[in-house]
């Protein structure tokens, strides 16, 4: 539904309980996204046409509004769509995206959706992002260490409950499912997890309450790291100052470079340097290891700093 309508007497208002009953009811509904639009009955009863232009001037204002929300939301799914976790294992994946040495053996991740990428089986462009020419490769595998995340299978999976949500007793609920989500997808950017979340709760935004109360019961056993793009979140098991191997999104997926730590493009664009290709091809190179067709100011410019920081170590003084 697009909004409520209630219509009530100003006597009624004017009651202290009915006024308390009437403002909890009220805040319920709009908690679970509704929208109130109110008709006094006085109002109604002196000139009706009038209340009814007002209502409808408000409604189509309100579906505007929700239409560009709705697009808006469109985008951001989009944009955290990489966040996804692939259905092969972590270690499969990292390797078909960066190790080196595996065209030595080319069915050994046959059918790794990046391997896939790698293997020239989606379009004739060569992945450069996935394998530097054989003559340029190092003796030593460059492929950056990355601690393993750990899921603790001792505990059965948090559902999501949102009669629940706002109850204190479902607090660890809530906490067991923030811990699920970045142990799963982690680091992840805050005000996705929080998304994240909301949306299993089958909200169809994140209000002020609940980001609040979301933002409130991440563990501070997690690490946080902030960046010009936001806060992320890591696991427990992984530490923000240990290198973070560049994960590839599945085929025909994108990766949104604003969605992942920079050390994640950093480790891309040390990878990348092994190829001796000018700086604009290396850029394009990692728009396209992002299954970007192209790329805006703003993701440039993050390409750039990670391929800055990449050499930074190299340039430094010993």
């Amino acid at each position: 539904f697009l909004a409520g309508v209630e219509c009530d007497g100003a006597t009624y208002h004017r009651s202290a309980t009915a006024r308390d009953r009437d403002r909890l009811r009220q805040a319920v509904l709009e908690n679970l996204g509704w929208t109130i639009l109110r008709i006094w009955s006085t109002d109604w009863w002196t000139n009706a046409q009038r209340e009814c232009d007002r209502l409808d001037k408000a409604l189509h204002a309100l579906l505007t509004k929700i239409r560009e929300e709705r697009a808006a939301q469109e985008e951001e799914e989009r944009a955290s769509a990489a966040l996804l976790p692939a259905e092969t294992d972590p270690a499969e994946t990292q390797d078909a995206a960066l190790t080196q040495d595996d065209a030595q053996d080319p069915e050994e991740h046959s059918d790794h959706p990046d391997n896939a990428v790698s293997n020239k089986t989606t379009s004739g462009e060569p992945g450069l992002y996935a394998r530097a020419p054989e003559g340029l490769l190092p003796q030593a595998n460059p492929v950056l260490p990355r601690t393993e995340q750990e899921i603790s299978e001792d505990q059965p999976d948090a559902v999501p409950d949102q009669a629940l949500f706002f109850k204190d007793t479902y607090t660890p609920t809530l906490i067991r499912l923030i811990q699920q989500d970045v142990k799963t997808h982690g680091p992840v950017r805050e005000d996705l997890l929080v998304q994240s979340i909301s949306r299993q709760h089958g909200f169809a935004r994140a209000g002020r309450e609940i980001r609040e109360r979301l933002q409130g019961l991440i563990p501070a056993s997690f690490p946080r790291t902030q960046e010009d793009v936001g806060t992320f979140v890591w696991p427990e098991t992984v530490s923000p100052d240990a290198p973070l191997a560049f994960k590839a999104p599945p085929p025909h997926e994108t990766l949104d470079p604003a969605t992942v730590p920079l050390a994640m493009l950093v480790s891309l664009a040390k990878t990348l340097l092994l190829t001796g290709l000018p700086d604009e091809e290396l850029i394009t190179t990692m728009r396209k290891a992002c299954g970007m067709g192209r790329m805006g100011a703003a993701t440039r410019a993050r390409f750039e700093a990670a391929l800055a920081r990449s050499r930074a170590p190299e340039d430094s003084p010993s």
